[in-house]
């Protein structure tokens, strides 16, 4: 199936906004907001930790993966992928998470205040995205390619 970005982003904010969860999109998706160019692989959402459980119960006919905890060298967090119209979507806890920090070698707490989103234009729609330099502060402990790609976009713009 042809990937259909738009038609996925547009289909599950609706499923967020008409059950009341909060969310705002992060990522790559955020990082392209605010100037990134970069490909995009997936669209990145954080929620509440309990809503992570949720969405999954509104969508579970798409999920991929989880809801659970997720532990990699990165991340270690409450996660659940699905896929919709060949785009994945990653729904991510916004109390808990923890990244390695990548400059002080040490786990680190990434609580995500959600309330302090700020409001966007995303593939028409005006949505709850990350604040800029929350993301920058986000991706500069995690420091991946394309943490580093981003990063420079966003002191670009």
């Amino acid at each position: 199936m042809k990937r259909d970005t738009k038609k996925a982003f547009d289909w599950i904010v609706k499923i967020l906004r008409k059950h009341n969860i909060r969310f705002w999109v992060t990522g790559g998706l955020a990082a392209r907001v605010y100037g990134s160019r970069r490909p995009l692989d997936d669209i990145d959402f954080e929620v509440r930790d309990r809503d992570v459980f949720v969405v999954a119960n509104l969508v579970k006919k798409y999920i991929i993966f989880g809801p659970k905890q997720y532990l990699d060298k990165n991340f270690n967090i409450i996660l659940m992928t699905i896929r919709y119209k060949g785009q994945e979507i990653d729904f991510s806890g916004a109390d808990s998470t923890r990244l390695y920090d990548s400059k002080n070698k040490k786990w680190v707490k990434c609580y995500s205040n959600l309330s302090k989103a700020v409001h966007k234009k995303v593939f028409g729609m005006i949505v709850p995205v990350t604040p800029k330099q929350d993301l920058i502060a986000y991706k500069s402990k995690l420091l991946r390619k394309v943490d580093r790609l981003d990063i420079k976009a966003l002191k670009e713009n």
